[in-house]
């Protein structure tokens, strides 16, 4: 019998088991990663806490009545723009005229977005004054902007409205 040199014996590596266990850890980090994505997708925005004007007349003062349809809200406009995230921000603008004779040194005005039956689709209340100037003289215009954000994209947006919520006189 001939003289063979001993051999030495290799144990199979675990390759395969290896491949398998990065490949789960993969496609779990992939889903965690899309499940998160995809709650951040389909979450709406909450608004901003709305601040409201101190000491203003509002809806139901009889002077506010007389008042409110003495500040003119002319040339309303709405820009939109889709964000990343998938929702959409609007902007309105317009003019505000105090045809009032007195001075303004407090407004209050609500933006709103709504569908065909009139529900707000989106809106915001904004102190415009003293936030942007400290005074609306009578006669003076002043231009304002409001930013809805968090509409979604399939949402009935058939009107825009800017009205007046709140006046405080000098």
């Amino acid at each position: 019998m001939a003289y063979q040199e001993p051999r030495m014996i290799q144990e199979a590596r675990p390759k395969g088991k290896i491949y398998l266990l990065v490949a789960i850890i993969a496609v779990t980090l992939v889903a965690a990663i899309m499940t998160l994505y995809y709650r951040t997708w389909n979450q709406t925005v909450p608004a901003p806490p709305e601040t409201r004007l101190e000491n203003a007349l509002r809806a139901g003062d009889q002077e506010f009545e007389q008042d409110r349809k003495l500040i003119l809200v002319e040339r309303l406009n709405a820009t939109q723009s889709t964000r990343g995230l998938g929702d959409v921000v609007m902007e309105l603008t317009a003019t505000v005229k105090n045809t009032t004779g007195r001075r303004l040194n407090g407004l209050e005005l609500r933006g709103a977005v709504v569908d065909a039956q009139g529900a707000p689709v989106g809106e915001r209340t904004e102190i415009v004054i003293p936030a942007r100037q400290a005074l609306l003289k009578p006669d003076e215009s002043l231009n304002v902007r409001v930013v809805l954000e968090g509409i979604k994209p399939d949402a009935d947006r058939s009107n825009i409205l800017m009205e007046v919520t709140g006046i405080r006189f000098e």
